[in-house]
């Protein structure tokens, strides 16, 4: 796995360090879940299908570390944004366990 991936977002955002159009997620670590509090997902199988229900406010505090920014920066992201560093989040942490598709699709 990279230590680091880029994001390319749908529309510019504006950071503390002026407007930004693509955003880095770091590779997690031990620290995040522990600050975090809790998983920012859990898989759980449905009809023998694994299925990903992502936590919102966990997702948040996790990209907020793999970013550097922070949550009024982050809060700001278009939805379709956020769902995509989301699921890039997702596969930074499951690629490292064998998990390299989207788990909600067939």
């Amino acid at each position: 796995m990279a230590d680091e991936n880029v994001f390319k977002l749908s529309r510019p955002l504006r950071t503390h360090k002026g407007d930004v159009t693509e955003i880095t997620l770091k590779e997690p670590t031990a620290g995040t879940f522990i600050r975090a509090k809790r998983d920012p997902y859990k898989i759980r199988i449905i009809d023998g299908k694994p299925d990903c229900d992502f936590d919102p406010v966990a997702s948040m505090a996790f990209l907020c570390e793999m970013t550097g920014l922070d949550e009024i920066v982050l809060g700001a992201l278009p939805a379709i944004d956020f769902v995509g560093l989301r699921w890039m989040m997702f596969h930074s942490i499951a690629n490292t366990l064998g998990a390299d598709t989207n788990p909600s699709q067939p």
